[in-house]
């Protein structure tokens, strides 16, 4: 969250959760905005809740390459994303949010124990503009709590987390096949051997069948079962890790894209280039920081002439 908002701080609290990856709460104050575009969010298999604690104005959202025109979001409005779909934002307004980032397992674990089906989505579209009474009382809670950490505690923490989990489960989640065993998922070690294999060769060129040995599974099984874990197969998880990849190459502005495409595990810069139109729907060039300056530039020129003209009509 830090870097997608090339913030200096974010504090966060992170929940246990018995072998799952618990859920993390994060507190974002931005009051400079972001005058251009946002660092597309890194993947995860998880849902993020972003509660606005002050009202703002976002200029563009991009998700999966789509354009989505936000405006103006009030205090109070939450948005619920899905973090494994590519994001990020265009001209943001000073902010402040709470966001919870909640792990599709852990959901599932929740609403195993409370009888219901295994969650595959939130059934809300895009969930932008939300107006739900109990998730801007939570934001209110936990911006107190964020701003007085010397009262918080752990049981707190964890009953905020719970029941902002269980209002996601009974509220916003629709459910999907009925009875689904554990056998079909990955078990935690199977799921961290796995990432480690397949983050060491990004280009995607070591056997499936040799991911699936290490995880003691068959090449069929292992393929269903990582699906069902990190809602996207390998081949589709690994593109947008190269993504991931090649978005902190090319903060560096002295690697030319040919290099940065190799090092992020691109069989070459015209697919890196695809992939990205693909699903930021914009060319990687775009996020360069040097570009960033240009773009300013550009988008101060015509504030620029408005403002020059209106000094001219005043003194007429």
């Amino acid at each position: 969250m830090r870097d997608c908002y090339d913030l200096q701080a974010a504090p966060a609290f992170s929940v246990g959760s018995h072998g799952l990856p618990g859920p993390v709460i994060t507190w974002v104050d931005c009051p400079r905005g972001v005058q251009i575009s946002s660092q597309p969010a890194p993947y995860d298999d998880a849902f993020g809740v972003m509660i606005r604690q002050r009202a703002s104005e976002v200029r563009t959202l991009i998700i999966d390459g789509r354009s989505i025109e936000p405006g103006k979001m009030n205090k109070g409005t939450t948005s619920i994303f899905d973090l494994r779909r590519c994001r990020y934002t265009t001209e943001i307004s000073p902010f402040r949010f709470v966001h919870f980032k909640f792990p599709r397992p852990f959901l599932n674990s929740i609403a195993e124990q409370e009888g219901r089906d295994a969650l595959d989505h939130i059934d809300l579209g895009d969930a932008l503009r939300i107006e739900d009474p109990i998730f801007a009382a939570l934001g209110d809670l936990m911006e107190t709590v964020f701003l007085h950490t010397e009262r918080a505690t752990s049981f707190l923490i964890d009953d905020v987390s719970i029941a902002a989990v269980c209002h996601v489960v009974d509220r916003y989640c629709s459910t999907g096949r009925r009875h689904r065993r554990k056998s079909e998922c990955l078990s935690a070690v199977q799921m961290r051997r796995a990432s480690e294999i397949l983050d060491e060769n990004l280009p995607g060129t070591i056997p499936l069948s040799k991911v699936a040995s290490e995880c003691n599974l068959p090449p069929a099984s292992f393929r269903k079962a990582f699906k069902e874990s990190f809602g996207a197969l390998p081949s589709a998880w690994l593109e947008r890790r190269r993504i991931d990849r090649a978005m902190k190459l090319l903060q560096d502005d002295a690697l030319d894209s040919r290099a940065i495409a190799m090092m992020a595990g691109f069989r070459s810069c015209p697919e890196m280039k695809r992939v990205f139109a693909k699903h930021l729907g914009q060319q990687p060039g775009w996020f360069r920081p040097s570009a960033f300056s240009r773009h300013r530039a550009d988008d101060a020129a015509p504030q620029q002439a408005k403002a020059a003209a209106a000094h001219r009509n005043r003194l007429n």
